[in-house]
């Protein structure tokens, strides 16, 4: 390594009227760096890499924080009660389903700033009603979350399709806009019985939130069981949106990501 550093110098014309000592010093000069970079490598040899920190892991993966939650939202609304305690538990799950969302969703500057420009509203009036205890209609604060998660869903949906690879992080991705389509189901399910009540026929009145939720999950999946109907013209065709939405996701987005990261493996 140190013998080739003269030959070099004399090609590009340093050294063809100088005298050996600049050679010399050159080649004692990188003979140091050689004794040092080897005399680190023989410490630092066998030690492990220092692991990710939650930050680059979460900078790193967006689809998976993105996928778990969604899944908190989903699996903890039936533990979650109806009372001033619950009200708060809430917000809380749906500020963290809206930051990893539209995190997974910003990519770009100008899908940042629209996705920002819709949950702030959303977060100013959902936390300020629970702090000041000022009412704020259902189907605003449902209307603005409804607009915010088709715009986060739409990005993500492309953003997943054309993927260059396929690992866990893209199918977390596609199984998180999966749950997220039928959180944002819910929400205008609510929204819809809050415009025109009776729209939803339920054993429980005033409907909860989390029959919103059960409901719209059975109606993606198409189990349909019965104990929540929806009465209305417009939320019968809802509804049946919602089947043909699920439906047509895991036979073509769903199956084709599966099958693409199979073929990798």
């Amino acid at each position: 390594m140190t013998g080739s550093l003269c030959p070099l110098l004399a090609k590009s014309g340093h050294l063809l009227n100088a005298s050996p000592t600049p050679c010399i010093a050159a080649i004692t000069q990188e003979a140091d760096n050689d004794r040092r970079q080897v005399h680190y490598d023989s410490n630092n040899a066998g030690r492990v890499p220092y692991p990710m920190t939650l930050l680059e892991h979460y900078k790193g993966h967006p689809f998976s924080y993105f996928f778990v939650s969604m899944l908190a939202l989903i699996l903890l609304s039936p533990l979650v009660g109806e009372d001033r305690i619950g009200d708060w538990i809430y917000r809380t799950l749906f500020t963290a389903m809206i930051v990893f969302a539209v995190n997974a969703a910003s990519d770009r500057l100008l899908h940042k700033i629209v996705a920002i420009s819709l949950a702030l509203p959303w977060l100013l009036l959902s936390w300020l009603s629970g702090l000041v205890s000022w009412h704020v209609p259902l189907g605003l604060t449902g209307i603005i979350l409804v607009a915010l998660n088709f715009f986060v869903g739409s990005i993500i949906l492309y953003k997943v399709s054309t993927a260059p690879k396929v690992d866990l992080d893209t199918l977390s991705g596609a199984l998180g806009l999966y749950l997220l389509i039928a959180i944002t189901w819910a929400v205008s399910f609510a929204v819809i019985e809050y415009l025109v009540p009776g729209s939803f026929a339920a054993e429980e009145t005033p409907i909860p939130w989390s029959r919103y939720l059960y409901f719209s999950l059975t109606t993606m999946t198409t189990l349909g069981y019965g104990d929540i109907l929806p009465t209305g013209s417009f939320a019968r065709v809802w509804a049946t949106m919602e089947a043909v939405t699920g439906t047509l996701y895991i036979a073509v987005l769903v199956a084709r990501l599966v099958s693409l990261y199979k073929y990798k493996l």
